[in-house]
């Protein structure tokens, strides 16, 4: 016992002697860089083993004290006020064949303490550069990005806004009861797609005075303007087929009684004197000459209604009194008489208009 004692207090004096170097326990040599340099080629160090419960209770810890917690069996050091676990070489694993680490079991989470994902950030993503994604993108709020590449789905449940291109492989799809493809300039908008209900709105934004224009071919062939102007724009005269209208059933007036009411013509065309006719549009009719100057036209329209009308004007530089009218049975009568009163027989042209059909 004497022994021990008389040993124990050589040891303090011995170790306030060298309280400013460096201590080595295994090695006579410490290095002048560590306060205690420990040595060793069997064993490791094992640091002060503490539960949850007696490491909350240490008193006044200091900033750097650590400890190994036996109730989570984790690495812990005081850092900044708070107890901070050390995160283990299981979670993050370096790559033996490159300089990065790599997870393959575990979710991250930034912002949130239950990641529902293998990254989930609660909270915007900024990148400087591009983000590439191999699969899909899903976002229920905005997502903003100067590049964006996505080999597969790109989906956002909120807003999606480029400043730059938008390129894809395969379909665009907006899936919202007002989903809405707008085009800005400098942040105002400008022009827009839209589904309004089963509609599919296009134009130009309130305030925006420009017109919509369709483009063919790299040239404007039809614009819209905002006072309801359609214009079909035209070409060379010797191309018949430039700036024409073709409309499949009828053309109605927007202020018309009857809403349903057609302004085109059913049928028009030219007869000859002898009641044979040259040509009718845009459909098949017949005609025959009953008598001098009489004339029948049948325009076979089992629909011809009894508001059917007539325009008819002869043909040739001698005046001539042409009268038309609707005979019924989808018929109607012309009678060409000579400026003295006489029948005569003579070409003429005629237009009939049904406005119920």
């Amino acid at each position: 016992m004497f022994k021990s004692v008389v040993f124990f207090f050589g040891l303090l004096l011995s170790l306030q002697g060298v309280h400013a170097q460096s201590v080595g326990i295994g090695t006579n040599n410490p290095h002048n860089s560590a306060a205690l340099d420990i040595t060793s080629t069997n064993k490791g160090f094992l640091p002060p083993l503490v539960s949850q419960s007696a490491r909350l209770a240490i008193s006044n810890p200091a900033e750097g004290l650590m400890v190994y917690d036996t109730t989570f069996q984790r690495f812990y050091q005081y850092q900044l006020g708070i107890w901070r676990y050390i995160i283990n070489s299981d979670i993050w694993v370096q790559s033996s064949t490159a300089n990065n680490l790599y997870n393959l079991t575990d979710s991250i989470g930034i912002g949130t303490s239950v990641p529902q994902h293998r990254l989930d950030v609660n909270g915007n993503i900024h990148a400087t550069q591009s983000i590439n994604v191999a699969s899909s993108i899903t976002a229920t709020g905005n997502a903003e990005a100067g590049t964006l590449l996505a080999t597969n789905n790109l989906s956002a449940d909120g807003l999606i806004n480029v400043s730059g291109n938008i390129n894809g492989g395969s379909n665009a799809i907006i899936d919202n009861t007002t989903a809405t493809l707008q085009l800005r300039n400098n942040g105002v908008n400008k022009a827009f797609f839209q589904r309004n209900g089963n509609d599919l709105r296009l134009g130009t934004n309130t305030s925006n005075v420009g017109k919509t224009v369709i483009r063919m071919n790299g040239d404007d062939v039809v614009t819209i303007d905002k006072v309801s102007n359609l214009t079909l724009i035209k070409g060379l005269f010797a191309n018949r087929e430039t700036g024409k209208m073709v409309i499949g059933n009828r053309v109605i007036r927007s202020y018309s009684v009857t809403a349903n009411t057609n302004s085109l013509p059913i049928l028009y065309g030219r007869i000859f004197s002898d009641g044979f006719g040259a040509a009718m549009w845009p459909q098949s009719g017949s005609s025959l000459r009953i008598s001098t100057g009489v004339y029948e036209i049948d325009t076979n329209r089992a629909d011809m209604s009894d508001f059917g009308v007539i325009i008819v004007t002869s043909t040739g530089i001698v005046p001539r009194i042409c009268i038309g009218r609707y005979i019924g049975n989808a018929k109607f009568r012309i009678e060409i008489f000579s400026l003295s009163g006489n029948p005569v027989n003579n070409d003429f042209y005629f237009m009939i208009n049904d406005p119920l059909n």
